[in-house]
């Protein structure tokens, strides 16, 4: 996870200074004059092009500069990057996601936008569902997210997996955490990196709105279904089908008597399916 630091309290500015002296950080970027310019710009709409936008916004922030005593430094949060050594200076919680999110306007509302980002979705099998995870906070959503796959990053995941060589041998869990928390230094990201299991799934569950099914073993695919329609818990999942594509909604949140797969599996048990000889004919 990353580290959050506001130097305002003494006690960050300690802790950010011994990261200094350790030499741990390797890069600092300092944007905020900038995201401060677009947070003035959302809240402001109707004077971004108007005569006298420079001049009113270089008093918002002089104004700003006074407050935080003469230095911005003290202003917003520090955000640094353990595994990459970048110390990052960027706009307080709310005002990030406002400017983050300021181009979704009129896609959707401001009410569903404050949904979408206080969903808690849970995403089983990290191949496909990295891109599916890294496309949910890209858009605003989910700062709660809960991660599951028990494999590592391997060169043949390359061709589907938004990573680099660079993340090879990393479980994909932390690989997809690293992501997130790059988009959103605020995310809230729970990894479970033995997969998904008979020990694990209740905590999985607890708080969750979705869960999103990419895991490649049936059994488990079966399992999670059992427990979406103990917790009343939707599953949406996306998976290819030779040339073609199955996406598949089960809504047990309105219906706990939903058939799993909608009933396509016929009568199996979860027992049946992991003992399949997987190789047979």
């Amino acid at each position: 996870k990353p580290l959050l630091f506001q130097l305002s309290k003494n006690k960050d500015e300690v802790e950010l200074s011994k990261l200094i002296e350790s030499k741990s950080v390797l890069q600092v970027i300092d944007d905020y004059v900038e995201q401060l310019r677009e947070l003035y710009q959302v809240n402001n709409p109707t004077k971004v092009y108007a005569e006298g936008f420079a001049g009113e916004f270089e008093m918002y922030l002089n104004n700003l500069t006074i407050k935080a005593g003469g230095n911005l430094q003290l202003h917003g949060r520090w955000v640094f990057y353990p595994w990459i050594g970048t110390l990052v200076h960027v706009l307080e919680d709310r005002d990030f996601q406002k400017v983050r999110t300021a181009r979704n306007r009129n896609l959707i509302t401001e009410s569903e936008q404050k949904r979408f980002y206080d969903a808690v979705v849970g995403i089983g099998g990290l191949s496909v569902g990295n891109s599916i995870a890294l496309a949910i906070v890209l858009q605003g959503g989910a700062r709660h997210i809960k991660l599951a796959d028990f494999d590592k990053l391997s060169l043949s995941n390359l061709n589907r997996v938004r990573a680099d060589v660079a993340s090879l041998g990393i479980q994909k869990v932390i690989v997809t955490a690293r992501q997130i928390y790059l988009l959103n230094p605020y995310a809230d990201v729970e990894i479970f990196d033995d997969g998904l299991n008979l020990k694990n799934l209740d905590s999985f569950y607890k708080g969750l709105d979705v869960v999103i099914d990419e895991l490649d073993n049936i059994s488990v695919k079966y399992l999670i279904r059992e427990y979406a329609r103990k917790y009343g818990v939707p599953v949406v999942m996306g998976a290819d089908d030779g040339d073609n594509a199955v996406i598949d909604i089960e809504r047990y949140d309105l219906d706990k008597k939903t058939k799993y797969f909608h009933g396509r599996l016929g009568k199996v048990t979860y027992e049946g399916l992991k003992n399949l000889d997987k190789f047979g004919i």
